[in-house]
């Protein structure tokens, strides 16, 4: 693909990259633009995530039947909020959220932001899933 997009700008100097059109856009002349196919299918995906990860979390509040005492039960259960939430947020590109409020008037924090987080999304899973989980720890040691 870097081959391609490298041939075709190198061949094409000047007719196929235009420094003052972008197809991510919002208004180049008020209507509907190629940015609308991209953010409509961007902002349900976020939406619909954030919905599991509300249900997620209200799932780990509700007590459960053999309850008693609550007191050491309610450090644990924002213990496994908090866990939940970190394994979920990348897992799920919430970091696409940073994203999605992006517009051409945004500062370059907010942008760079943007691609770090992105960037490290992986590592953040490797993170979450991996090297918190008790069982894969164990399991690497053994190994090692």
């Amino acid at each position: 693909a870097i081959v391609i997009a490298a041939t075709t700008t190198f061949i094409s100097k000047g007719k196929y990259k235009k420094d003052k059109v972008c197809w991510l856009n919002a208004k180049p002349s008020g209507e509907f633009t190629a940015f609308y196919t991209f953010i409509i299918p961007v902002g349900c995906i976020i939406g619909f995530n954030m919905l599991i990860l509300i249900v997620v979390i209200m799932k780990l509040m509700r007590p459960s039947v053999s309850e008693g005492i609550r007191n050491k039960e309610d450090k644990e259960t924002i213990t496994k909020i908090v866990k939940a939430i970190l394994i979920l947020t990348p897992t799920f590109g919430l970091t696409w959220i940073v994203g999605f409020s992006l517009t051409e008037d945004s500062h370059d924090f907010e942008h760079y932001a943007f691609v770090l987080l992105n960037s490290i999304q992986g590592l953040f899973i490797l993170i979450t899933a991996c090297v918190t989980e008790i069982k894969v720890r164990e399991a690497f040691i053994k190994r090692v």
